[in-house]
């Protein structure tokens, strides 16, 4: 069996994970302070590791076809009746760890990018209100309507 081989992809993945995550982190951080500058580096950042990703998953798949295994998992099984692969199982769930790390964090960002859109669509909408000369901007006590203005500033608090 080729558990060296299988070694190095899985220590390969695992830092690159490790930098997917500081990577996701470093654009998490961008979508909050609305740094389009240091969102753009990261994006290229991890569009990069997502093809190291490709490239060692395309290693791994054929890693698995040469000893006639599906998964990881029954690589270690098979290999274990031979030799010691403690060490790969602890590299496999690791990797296993942090790619669920990753998924999550994906989400996270996901969803404040959902929020900076929102924001920015009630604020399109205030301002087409306020512009719009059609809209009454007054009651009949000549107070101004503050509901749409409330609609905007709600989503972003």
């Amino acid at each position: 069996m080729s558990s060296g081989k299988l070694k190095g992809v899985l220590s390969s993945l695992v830092d690159i994970y490790e930098k997917l995550l500081s990577a996701n982190m470093q654009e998490r951080e961008s979508l909050v302070n609305m740094d389009t500058e240091n969102m753009i580096r990261t994006i290229e950042i991890e569009q990069y590791l997502s093809l190291k990703i490709q490239e060692h998953k395309t290693s791994l798949k054929n890693i698995l076809q040469d000893a006639n295994a599906e998964n990881v998992s029954e690589f270690l099984f098979l290999a274990s009746k031979n030799e010691d692969v403690d060490d790969l199982r602890i590299l496999n769930g690791k990797l296993q760890t942090l790619v669920s790390q990753f998924e999550r964090d994906k989400e996270i960002n996901k969803m404040i990018v959902e929020e900076n859109i929102s924001f920015y669509n009630n604020i399109m909408d205030l301002y087409s209100t306020i512009l719009d000369k059609k809209s009454q901007r007054y009651n009949k006590d000549a107070e101004m309507s503050v509901n749409h203005i409330n609609k905007a500033v709600s989503v972003r608090v």
